[in-house]
């Protein structure tokens, strides 16, 4: 097929030599091999850094100015914006009761047995029988994977014993079967503070 008009738009295209193709991929090699080296090269101290006596990877200074300068992920994610968005959804007629008020059975006898009970009333039908369920979901924790937590004690044993998992808080309104995620929380070895 033959090539039309250049486009009045778009650049014409030039030739490049390979030359110019091979010093870009070059730097780009080199680029991401030092952030590589740089997150992964940490001296014993950190006063080596400050004597001079570590020299650091071959690199610029501002790689590890980089490296330093990580923060950590945050471990808890609170769904209160969310909540709200559909609570004024459901008031504003956007959502009907049956869409918001469609708790699993499953979640409803959890929150009944061993739920916790909270002092906030249902932000539905307005009765204060509102309770609050957590849920551990971990590739590590074998049998309880998936399983409700009854206390903070099994928690924390979950927590000593694998890496990571998350913890899920739900609250359920066991009248009309409000149910909405509260919050998620990372746990674990790596997440101990």
């Amino acid at each position: 097929m033959p090539a039309g008009p250049p486009s009045p738009h778009l650049p014409a295209a030039r030739p490049h030599s390979g030359r110019i193709n091979r010093v870009v991929l070059a730097f780009a090699v080199r680029v991401a091999v030092c952030f590589v080296v740089a997150l992964t090269r940490v001296p014993a101290s950190t006063s080596a850094r400050a004597t001079g006596d570590y020299a650091g990877p071959a690199c610029p200074s501002s790689a590890l100015r980089r490296a330093s300068t990580l923060t950590a992920v945050p471990s808890v994610t609170d769904y209160a914006l969310a909540r709200r968005a559909v609570l004024r959804d459901y008031r504003s007629g956007a959502l009907t009761r049956l869409d918001v008020c469609d708790a699993h059975p499953e979640l409803v006898r959890a929150a009944q047995n061993i739920g916790v009970g909270m002092n906030d009333q249902c932000p539905v039908c307005g009765e204060s029988n509102l309770r609050l369920v957590k849920y551990v979901y971990g590739d590590k924790l074998k049998q309880a994977n998936g399983r409700a937590i009854t206390n903070n004690a099994e928690l924390m044993k979950l927590g000593a014993s694998c890496d990571e998992f998350a913890c899920y808080d739900v609250e359920v309104c066991l009248d009309c079967k409000w149910n909405h995620l509260r919050r998620q929380s990372l746990h674990g070895r790596l997440h101990a503070s």
